[in-house]
């Protein structure tokens, strides 16, 4: 992989767009990392550095030089997460619509996934049987420009709160959400300016009766 498609892997892993990306590791304009698009730039010690402070589990090595693996080989914690994830209990849009003025009910200590907004618990059974009704999603929010098809997604539009699987129609502008439940719910097309806050799934949590 060239510089630029290790930087891409990155930035989509992140669920952020190009520019949001440059913003979240502190770069005072994206046109820092488009350089290195266009082949004028390689990727700096100081960039790296930049990536691996906000995103410790990439590994080092493989953004300057793409040798061995993108993550590291031992989970690391990011150090505003040393409490936890934030758990919230209750009703979904409230949570979802309130949860950085809410106290969460308790903390997910997860190392291995801890980059993670909230917690909270299904609801509905249109994502069975990938995800039960109880169990708990792990979410992060993420840039509404930046959208890695095939993901699974919790959705905030004006009308509804979905958790579904994300991908491209042939009409400009268009989303398709997928349920994994596809015998009781069907697919929906909407527009992707309709989106007001997008959450990528990072984590279930299984809950046994």
């Amino acid at each position: 992989m060239d510089n630029w498609s290790r930087l891409e892997e990155i930035i989509k892993w992140a669920g952020l767009s190009t520019h949001s990306f440059a913003m979240r590791i502190g770069l005072n304009r994206s046109e820092n990392l488009y350089q290195i698009k266009r082949g004028r730039n390689g990727i700096s010690s100081e960039l790296a550095d930049r990536i691996i402070k906000f995103f410790p589990e990439i590994d080092r090595r493989w953004i300057l030089s793409g040798e061995g693996y993108m993550f590291n080989a031992e989970p690391v914690c990011y150090e505003e997460a040393k409490e936890g994830i934030p758990f919230y209990s209750g009703d979904m849009e409230e949570i979802i619509t309130g949860f950085r003025e809410m106290t969460p009910q308790s903390y997910i200590k997860l190392p291995i996934i801890c980059d993670c907004d909230l917690g909270l618990t299904m609801s509905g059974d249109s994502m069975t049987p990938d995800i039960d009704p109880g169990a708990i999603i792990l979410l992060k929010q993420v840039d509404t420009q930046y959208i890695s098809y095939g993901e699974r997604y919790l959705v905030v539009t004006d009308r509804n709160i979905l958790l579904r699987e994300i991908h491209p129609v042939e009409e400009t502008g268009k989303l398709m959400l997928v349920p994994a439940n596809r015998v009781k719910y069907d697919s929906q097309a909407i527009s992707a300016k309709s989106i007001k806050h997008l959450f990528l799934l990072r984590g279930i949590i299984t809950v046994k009766a």
